[in-house]
């Protein structure tokens, strides 16, 4: 690396942590936050240092909140249904696309042997009561497209088909190895609406 003076050194370190950016883009974004004026660096700032503070998860659903109560849990559901995902900020790639209006749950990561991720350590400690408490009718299951989504929404199934609600996995039409947040909205929104009912495979 150039020998840039040490704090621009060790900004551009941490901006090439970023997915996606590289030496020059990370250089690029460096050299930009150094002429901004004062007090956009200090909001700038201000506003990593205390990201990690002020936002929590929702003890209900799993998503991002901040200290007032959680966006998702709090506003209007015209239907009972729920959707599972996996990481947090897939809420926000699924509401943005203004096709979905019921609830969400978080379960935190997928089933991935080979990453240590096992069913025990997905969030479904209370996925049974927010179901009963909510009257859901329909579970969507909304994960990547990948063998590891695949295989945690097999045991998904597995695990609420004895509610005796319907379960559905989102449609074809999702890139296969993709994950949500690089789907486009039409795309995901048709996959929404083209939903198809989830069937256990047997042997």
């Amino acid at each position: 690396m150039k020998k840039y003076p040490e704090p621009i050194q060790k900004i551009i370190q941490y901006l090439r942590k970023l997915p996606g950016v590289g030496n020059k883009t990370a250089e690029r974004f460096a050299f930009h936050i150094l002429d901004w004026d004062s007090l956009n660096q200090t909001e700038f700032s201000s506003a990593l240092a205390t990201i990690k503070t002020k936002i929590t998860t929702c003890d209900e659903c799993g998503c991002y909140k901040d200290k007032n109560d959680c966006i998702f849990c709090s506003k209007g559901h015209d239907l009972r249904t729920l959707c599972i995902i996996a990481k947090a900020k897939d809420v926000y790639t699924i509401d943005n696309m203004n096709a979905f209006s019921g609830y969400f749950h978080v379960i935190g990561s997928l089933i991935s042997p080979l990453e240590g991720k096992m069913p025990e350590d997905l969030c479904l400690d209370s996925l049974s009561d927010r179901i009963d408490k909510l009257q859901i009718e329909e579970i969507i299951i909304a994960l990547d497209s990948t063998l590891e989504g695949d295989t945690t929404a097999l045991y998904l199934h597995k695990v609420l088909k004895n509610k005796k609600i319907k379960i559905t996995k989102l449609a074809l039409g999702i890139p296969i190895g993709s994950t949500l947040e690089y789907v486009d909205e039409g795309t995901l929104s048709q996959a929404f609406a083209s939903r198809h009912t989830l069937v256990e495979k047997t042997s």
